[in-house]
């Protein structure tokens, strides 16, 4: 179908692609984006079976940390030297053995020496996780970039498939609209939240008063955006304009 829709067009121009050119193409492109919109599936696949395969005969500590080990890292975003924090854990056993272990992944919220947390062990794995707001991160992110990528693949294969676009369009506006850019605006206040309160630097350190006036400056502006835009969402003149416009689709 998309072969056949594109030479239309081909007649009209010469130095487009053509034969087996056009299918070549259009192959890449097809592969190109399912490959881009399972990506984040895998991840969040692969996570969850991980973190399931130790939760699954673990049990639960109140563990202490009794260490933190930085970690130098340039940051692909920003290109500077950032610094991650792994926490070392101290805790006894049912059996009655003292366990000290590093935590798996990087912790982003507050890493004081002596802090008491629950960890859940696995014994046989010799491994930990630690569930708490810094454990959704990973998750929450890859559903954000798989929805977008599937509203590609979806339009990129309704493209081939002959089917009309413009109804289409106008359906990922609305999902934009009225779930997508509420929710990012959402989740970004809740990790600046969870910043203010386990994150940045430590009291002795410099810039930390610095730091946490910024988080509820942009905590308060986020939160006023977030509260304009739902009250505008579900304003009478919104609900009347969304009514209207399906009447005119079904005339």
């Amino acid at each position: 179908m998309f072969v056949k829709r594109y030479r239309r067009e081909v007649e009209k121009e010469e130095d487009k692609p053509s034969g087996c050119a056009l299918f070549g193409i259009v192959l890449i492109i097809s592969f190109l984006v399912t490959l881009f919109a399972m990506f984040p599936p895998i991840v969040i696949y692969d996570w969850a079976t991980k973190q399931a395969e130790i939760l699954e005969n673990s049990e639960p500590y109140q563990a202490e940390i009794i260490d933190v080990i930085p970690e130098d890292y340039r940051s692909s975003q920003t290109e500077r030297m950032e610094t991650r924090y792994y926490p070392i854990y101290r805790f006894l056993t049912s059996t009655g053995d003292t366990i000290i272990i590093q935590a798996e992944g990087t912790d982003i919220g507050t890493t004081e020496i002596g802090e008491i947390r629950t960890v859940h062990y696995n014994a046989e794995m010799n491994r930990i996780v630690t569930l708490d707001a810094s454990t959704a991160i990973l998750p929450i992110g890859m559903l954000f970039m798989f929805i977008p990528l599937v509203c590609l693949m979806v339009g990129f294969f309704r493209y081939c498939l002959g089917g009309e676009m413009k109804p289409f369009y106008d359906r990922i506006k609305k999902l934009f609209m009225f779930f997508y850019l509420p929710l990012i605006i959402l989740a970004f206040n809740a990790l600046l939240i969870y910043a203010f309160l386990y994150g940045g630097p430590q009291k002795e350190e410099d810039g930390y008063w610095i730091a946490k006036i910024f988080l509820i400056f942009a905590i308060a502006i986020l939160t006023l955006v977030l509260y304009g835009f739902v009250k505008m969402l579900f304003s009478k003149e919104t609900r009347i304009n969304f009514l209207e416009k399906f009447k005119n689709k079904d005339e």
